[in-house]
């Protein structure tokens, strides 16, 4: 394998790896903002909010 073919199948591999993470980002993002909802469709809001002094 050339140089440059090496280095190719490496960047292939990196954007392959990198499309799996962005994939499971955005995964994890709606299950977060499902979870938000949730909460705020419980009234629980104010219990998870900060409360400010």
């Amino acid at each position: 394998m050339t140089s440059n073919a090496a280095l190719s199948s490496e960047a292939v591999a990196l954007a392959d790896c990198l499309g799996e993470l962005v994939a499971r980002m955005r995964s994890a993002e709606a299950e977060l903002g499902a979870l938000l909802v949730e909460i705020e469709q419980r009234g629980l809001w104010l219990r998870f909010r900060p409360s400010i002094a």
